[in-house]
């Protein structure tokens, strides 16, 4: 049985994880903010109130997802995570892997090429640096690296120069 879930946080990212939920076919009660004056809906998922609202609920009847995004420092996403965490709740992962939503890193390349391509050749190298490293040391949920076998995206058309 999967357990609904509550998203925590309301600005761009939360959009795109409610969109994945939404995709996964998963029941989401609600999401939470911590600025509560955000919109009143999004994507159909009504606004609870502020991170609070998630006591409300006992920790073995929900799961969370974290939707607060980050760039650069991720203070704010660690500490609602180890808050809630602390607090005996569960944060849902599984959901967007068990059913195909997350792509494959070579769609994922594609997908930026169409719009960067040097972004692209740089998210790869990234990506196989990252996983590189979590399996050198030994990350347990990390068995092997999905972008090795990823190629670079194909090369946009050059322009026309005059």
């Amino acid at each position: 049985m999967t357990l609904p879930v509550i998203v925590i946080g309301g600005g761009g990212h939360a959009q795109v994880v409610i969109e994945a939920l939404h995709r996964c076919k998963i029941e989401i009660i609600g999401r939470t903010d911590a600025d509560a004056g955000r919109d009143a809906d999004c994507l159909g998922v009504p606004m609870l109130g502020g991170d609070e609202v998630v006591l409300e609920h006992a920790p073995d009847s929900v799961r969370l997802v974290n939707g607060i995004g980050s760039v650069g420092d991720a203070g704010a996403r660690q500490g609602v995570f180890e808050r809630f965490r602390a607090g005996g709740y569960r944060f849902a992962t599984d959901p967007f892997y068990s059913n195909g939503f997350i792509p494959t890193v070579g769609q994922l390349v594609e997908r930026i090429a169409d719009r960067a391509p040097t972004m692209a050749n740089r998210t790869l190298a990234l990506v196989k640096t990252l996983y590189n490293e979590a399996l050198r040391r030994g990350f347990p949920t990390v068995e092997s690296n999905p972008a090795h076998m990823a190629r670079p995206p194909r090369r946009a058309d050059r322009r026309g120069r005059f």
